[in-house]
């Protein structure tokens, strides 16, 4: 079972609907269960740096299966730990906005959203994914 580009296209598209409906600009970053792009999206406004945090929220999320805000909490008590570890060109990012995707309990991928609170970034992912 795939991730197909249009399902991460949708993604991408309710995602960026609730950023404008908080009056923020996002980058959605989309990877498949391997931690590969499928698909990208940062709205007008969204930093320059959020880019990469967003994938590398995904990416973690991918990676272990489990909501970043949640791995934040859990990481909260090492601050080594907390901003994130560098690993094979990326980073692991310890904050809310990455959430896995899942079909049939099998994982596909996951969502990364950077540029606006932790917590917006969580509803941001959070109306993506209802797209699926």
């Amino acid at each position: 079972m795939t991730l197909t580009l249009d399902e991460a296209e949708r993604i991408i598209d309710g995602a960026q609907r609730k950023a404008a409906e908080l009056g923020t600009a996002v980058t959605v970053a989309i990877v498949d269960a391997g931690g590969h792009l499928v698909a990208l999206g940062r709205m007008d406004g969204a930093g320059f740096p959020t880019v990469e945090i967003a994938r590398d929220k995904a990416l973690t999320a991918a990676g272990f299966g489990a909501d970043t805000d949640q791995l934040a909490q859990s990481v909260g008590q090492m601050p080594a730990f907390a901003s994130g570890i560098q690993i094979a060109g990326g980073w692991l990012r310890f904050v809310g906005g990455g959430i896995p995707l899942r079909r049939d309990g099998q994982l596909l991928g996951a969502i990364g959203i950077s540029g606006s609170s932790s917590q917006q970034d969580v509803d941001c992912a959070q109306a993506g994914l209802a797209q699926l």
